[in-house]
């Protein structure tokens, strides 16, 4: 009896200790993960933006005459390359006329300043990041959804706890077989000091 209540603690206290120790790692993961994937899609969006500038202002230069008019970038989008291509959006104005807009399904109003921001565009989260060049008065904003940053993270996250969860139960068999044969060693050296005669 002694003993089976020796073995359920020591195995509950353990078990315990590698849950706990499996949910620090969990958290510790989400937390690293949600960060650089925020920093590697943000920089992605800068240097989207930078691209794009560069190509815009030779067209700008091009059109400088009209007051009004619309730009072709040459950009292909005949062909699918990637599922999460068209989750990617972007506008350019000249001035305060849109010169360009990626989708007609998607406008928004154009920002006021520089940098990153988060915005609403129909039930979608989205994130953008803002660039202003004053010598040609050229303001493109990029925009990713939200979704893409939130799928990533969800596959790196299972890639990183699915050996660990897989490996719990195992672990767990492990942790019970030593701390029973343990528990027989020290029954059988309780037992064999019992039966040792007291010297006289």
């Amino acid at each position: 009896m002694f003993r089976n209540s020796i073995k359920s603690h020591l195995f509950t206290s353990l078990s315990l200790l590698i849950s706990a120790t499996l949910l620090i790692i969990a958290v510790i993961g989400f937390v690293i993960t949600k960060h650089e994937a925020k920093e590697v899609f943000d920089s992605n969006l800068v240097r989207t933006s930078k691209l794009l500038l560069s190509l815009t202002k030779h067209e700008v230069i091009e059109h400088e005459t009209n007051d009004n008019f619309i730009i072709d970038l040459g950009l292909a989008e005949e062909r699918e390359f990637h599922r999460n291509e068209y989750k990617t959006h972007f506008q350019i104005w000249k001035e305060d006329y849109m010169i360009y807009n990626s989708s007609p399904d998607i406008v928004v109003d154009k920002p006021n300043d520089e940098g990153f921001r988060n915005l609403v565009v129909g039930t979608k989260d989205w994130r953008g990041f803002v660039i202003y060049d004053k010598e040609s008065d050229v303001t493109i904003e990029v925009m990713e959804s939200k979704d893409v940053r939130g799928e990533l993270i969800q596959k790196i996250l299972l890639a990183l706890l699915l050996p660990l969860i897989i490996s719990f139960i195992p672990v767990l068999i492990i942790i019970w077989l030593v701390v029973n044969k343990s528990l027989i060693k020290l029954t059988k050296l309780s037992r064999d000091i019992k039966n040792v005669s007291p010297l006289l």
